[in-house]
């Protein structure tokens, strides 16, 4: 289970159109580094290195701390992995 404890209505909306996209062949898949502060910076750079046609992994069992907004733009067919 991925726990935010702070997570803004963008990064929201971003996370759930990002899922209903499927169609992805030999994709790159970036894990999204723990981090014990800000996951922030974490998240950016994921998004940025998948924005084209890759999965975006939350490790399960991992807290996501985010205390500053994240802004991702350019994506197209990215997948977000919630379980891990």
């Amino acid at each position: 289970m991925v726990q935010f404890l702070s997570l803004t209505s963008s990064v929201a909306a971003l996370l759930l159109l990002s899922l209903g996209v499927n169609d992805v062949a030999a994709a790159a898949n970036c894990v999204v580094a723990s981090s014990s502060g800000d996951a922030a910076a974490n998240i950016a750079s994921a998004f940025n290195n998948c924005k084209n046609g890759g999965t975006v992994t939350f490790t399960k069992g991992v807290t996501y701390n985010l205390k500053s907004v994240v802004t991702i733009q350019g994506l197209k067919n990215v997948n977000v992995n919630l379980a891990g």
